[in-house]
């Protein structure tokens, strides 16, 4: 039997909608030459600073580009831009030669070029 308070309640918040964020996925692309490409997401650690992370430690071969899925409105996004800028602003030392292509690709050989690194 429903109380009659509980069947208030129901009936109060039957109108709302409970409104949850839910976290954007990034993913990489890798290229494997002649073998393809492969779209890599790792679900536990999809969020853009784990991708900038991983990026810089070496994680990925040759990344060439970086996507952004916001779950929230069902939107898709190339972010190889913003990704590889976020990376040039953060680092102090040369990058290895597969993170340097990425960010020459994604930036420009200008913006690479004008690089100075201590």
């Amino acid at each position: 039997m429903v109380s009659r308070k509980s069947a208030e309640c129901r009936l109060r918040n039957r109108g709302r909608i409970a409104m949850t964020h839910i976290p954007d996925v990034y993913l990489v692309v890798e290229d494997h030459g002649k073998r393809g490409r492969e779209t890599i997401i790792d679900w536990e650690n999809c969020s853009k600073q784990n991708i900038i992370d991983a990026l810089l430690s070496g994680q990925y071969t040759r990344p060439i580009e970086v996507h952004c899925i916001d779950r929230n409105i069902g939107r898709w996004q190339n972010v190889t831009q913003e990704i590889a800028q976020d990376i040039i602003d953060t680092l102090d030392h040369e990058p290895s030669g597969a993170l340097f292509d990425f960010c020459e690709h994604a930036l420009g050989c200008r913006v690479m070029a004008e690089l100075e690194f201590a």
